[in-house]
C-alpha cells in the first residue's frame, strides 16, 4: 500500500496501524489511546473527524521516509507482533 489510513472514533487494540507500521507502510491515524499507544511517533496523527487534518496527515506520512520493511515468516511476523504489543503496553517506544 502507498499509506494506510486509520480514521477511527474507537478502537480496541490497534492492530491494523501497528501491522502497517511494521510492514514499512506509510500510516496515518486518528489520535485516540489505542493509536497512541501502538503507534507512538511512527504514524501521522489528525484529530477525530478532522477531515483537513486527515489529508495533512496523509501529505506527512507519504512525505516521510518509510521505514524499513523486513521479510516475513508467519513465526517472525507473530514474533514481532507479539514484541512490539508488549513494548506498547509498558509504555516503550
Amino acid at each position: 500500500a502507498r499509506v494506510a489510513v486509520f480514521p477511527s472514533r474507537l478502537e480496541g487494540c490497534g492492530i491494523g496501524p501497528l501491522e502497517a507500521l511494521r510492514a514499512g507502510c506509510p500510516t496515518a491515524v486518528s489520535d485516540i489511546p489505542a493509536h497512541r499507544e501502538v503507534a507512538g511517533p511512527g504514524a501521522a496523527r489528525f484529530e477525530v473527524g478532522d477531515v483537513d487534518g486527515l489529508l495533512d496527515a496523509v501529505d506527512r506520512a507519504l512525505a516521510a521516509p518509510p521505514p524499513a520493511a523486513e521479510p516475513r515468516t508467519w513465526d517472525s511476523a507473530a514474533d514481532a507482533w507479539f514484541e512490539m504489543a508488549v513494548a506498547a503496553s509498558r509504555g516503550d517506544q
